[in-house]
């Protein structure tokens, strides 16, 4: 599959398929089934409106990734190396890797993010909340947040952000004059900012 890629019905990638690059990807509902053992690369501006991206394969997103609604799900993993915002309510779960890298910057600006099931959200780069949001354990199981070095900032402002799976991390941690509610446990060697 080369050139840009909607998805609004189901489709499944398996071992027998070749697929080199998807190009400009968007899912709007439907099944989005990466398992074709070959790592995905989205070369253009990545949306996700709804529907479900889900499989085993590494999903390697080369552009900004605006997510607004949908699932994902699966034994893959998801790169976002290049800025992802996050406007809408989403599901992350079912052992899905998301890892969010610089030099992009993830901004989760709305929307209530529901997980479990054994998924892991690992960032390294910068992650500011600029809304009130909620991520929270919806489905049971383990979910787990890791900062390796980069930095989470609740953005100035009034209002509560809640964080309520497990939070881990070795970088900077910052919140002034609002309130990020770590309400599921884990452990900050990286330090913290936050205002009384």
């Amino acid at each position: 599959v080369t050139g840009g890629t909607t998805f609004t019905g189901s489709a499944n990638f398996n071992p027998a398929a070749t697929v080199s690059n998807v190009g400009a990807l968007s899912i709007i509902a439907g099944v989005a089934n990466f398992s074709s053992g070959e790592t995905i690369s989205a070369v253009g501006a990545t949306t996700q409106s709804g529907g479900t991206l889900e499989g085993s394969d590494l999903v390697q997103l080369n552009a900004l990734f605006t997510w607004s609604g949908g699932t994902q799900q699966g034994t893959g993993t998801t790169n976002a190396t290049l800025g992802m915002n996050i406007t809408g309510n989403v599901n992350l779960i079912g052992s899905r890797v998301l890892n969010t890298t610089g030099p992009g910057v993830t901004t989760w600006s709305a929307g209530t993010i529901q997980s479990g099931n054994s998924v892991v959200w690992n960032n390294t780069g910068d992650l500011n909340i600029t809304g009130n949001n909620t991520i929270n354990n919806a489905f049971g199981g383990s979910a787990t947040f890791t900062n390796s070095g980069g930095t989470v900032t609740k953005m100035t402002g009034v209002g509560t952000t809640d964080w309520l799976i497990t939070y881990n991390s070795s970088g900077p941690t910052n919140a002034s004059s609002c309130t990020l509610n770590l309400g599921n446990g884990g452990s900050n060697s990286g330090g913290s900012n936050v205002a009384a």
